[in-house]
C-alpha cells in the first residue's frame, strides 16, 4: 500500500484509533512507538540469516500484537522449505501449538491456519502486482485463481471474527469498505487507481516454457530474487521500492507446452538481465510435477 500516493503507513497511536473509527481497519508499520526494538531485531535477523527461526518469528509476531493491544490473532502459517514455522507439517503444527500456548499466557487468543506453501496461493507477486490484485477484487473482474485465494482469506477471517454474511454478501460492499480504508489512511480511490495504472502500463517480458512438461515455481528462490532486488533500491526516502513484479500464468504442477507463457515479468532496466537469469531458475518446467502437493514418486533406485 506504500505504492499508493499519500497513503500514510507510519501512524501514531492516535492515528491508529482514528483509522479504526473511520474504517474499522488500520494498516501501519511496526515502527516508531509500535515495538521499535522488534524492528531493529528483524533487521539483525535478516543480516544473519535468522528470519526463519520459529522462536524469533513468534516473539516478533506477538510483540507487535502486545504493543497495540490486540486480543484476537489469526496467523497464516505457510508450510514450506521457506516457512517461518517449519519446513514440514509436523514442525508447523508443533510450532503453531507453541504460539497458541504462549498467546494464551499473554491473554491473546491465537488461531493458526496452516496451508501448503509449495504452490502459489494467487498469481500476483510484487508490491505493484498486489495493487492490481486488489483492484481486480474490488471491481469484481478477478480470475478463478485469485478468487479462490480471496475466498480462503474470507474463511480464515470469518473463523476468528465471524460476520453476519457470506463471502458473496461481503464482497458486494468490498468497494465501499476499501474506499473508506483508503480515506482513513490519507488517500482515496482515484490515487489508488493511478498507482494501479502505473504498474499496468510498465513493460512486461514473458517467461516461456523451454520444453513441454510441468511448471515448477520455486517460491523460496522467487522470494530471494524479490528481496535482493528491492533491497538494492531501498533508501531512507523510499523504504518500499517497487522495481520488480511477476504475474504467474501457471502454478506448480500445471502442464504446459513448449513456448507457452509461464509468467510475465516487470523489472527495472539496471537489474533486468540478472533478474531474468534468476527468474529462469525459479520459474521453469520439469518432466515430473515434483513437490506440487498432489503427486509423489517412489521407485527403486
Amino acid at each position: 500500500m506504500a505504492q499508493v500516493p499519500d497513503f500514510q503507513f507510519t501512524l501514531t497511536e492516535a492515528d491508529v484509533n482514528e483509522a479504526l473509527a473511520k474504517s474499522r481497519f488500520a494498516h501501519f508499520l511496526a515502527a516508531g512507538q509500535h515495538a521499535p526494538k522488534d524492528g531493529k531485531l528483524f533487521e539483525y535477523r535478516k543480516s544473519v540469516g535468522a528470519v526463519n527461526v520459529p522462536e524469533l518469528a513468534m516473539a516478533s509476531l506477538l510483540s507487535k500484537k502486545i504493543a497495540v493491544g490486540v486480543a484476537t490473532v489469526g496467523l497464516d502459517v505457510r508450510v514450506s522449505k521457506h516457512g517461518n514455522f517449519g519446513t514440514t507439517w509436523e514442525e508447523a503444527r508443533a510450532n503453531s501449538r507453541r504460539i497458541v500456548k504462549v498467546g494464551r499466557e499473554l491473554g491473546i487468543n491465537v488461531t493458526c491456519f496452516l496451508s501448503g506453501g509449495s504452490r502459489s496461493y494467487q498469481p500476483f507477486i510484487g508490491r505493484g502486482e498486489a495493487l492490481i490484485a486488489l483492484d481486480q477484487l474490488v471491481e469484481g473482474d478477478e480470475g478463478s485463481w485469485l478468487l479462490h485465494h480471496a475466498e480462503q482469506c474470507f474463511a480464515m477471517a470469518n473463523s476468528i471474527a465471524p460476520s453476519n454474511g457470506t463471502w458473496t454478501q461481503v464482497r458486494k460492499n468490498l468497494g465501499n469498505a476499501f474506499e473508506q480504508h483508503l480515506n482513513a489512511q490519507g488517500t482515496d480511490g482515484h490515487r489508488f487507481k493511478t498507482a494501479v495504472d502505473n504498474v499496468r502500463n510498465q513493460t512486461r517480458v514473458p517467461v516461456l516454457a523451454r520444453t513441454e512438461g510441468f511448471a515448477k515455481i520455486s517460491l523460496g528462490l522467487l522470494r530471494r530474487v524479490f528481496v535482493e532486488t528491492q533491497d538494492a533500491y531501498k533508501s531512507a526516502s523510499d523504504p518500499f521500492p517497487d522495481p520488480i513484479g511477476v504475474v504467474l500464468s501457471k502454478n506448480s504442477g500445471d502442464y504446459c507446452r513448449t513456448g507457452e507463457e509461464l509468467a510475465s515479468v516487470r523489472c527495472c532496466k539496471e537489474h533486468f538481465k540478472l533478474v531474468m537469469e534468476s527468474l529462469q531458475k525459479a520459474i521453469k518446467v520439469s518432466a515430473f510435477p515434483g513437490e506440487s502437493g498432489f503427486l509423489e514418486e517412489v521407485k527403486h533406485v
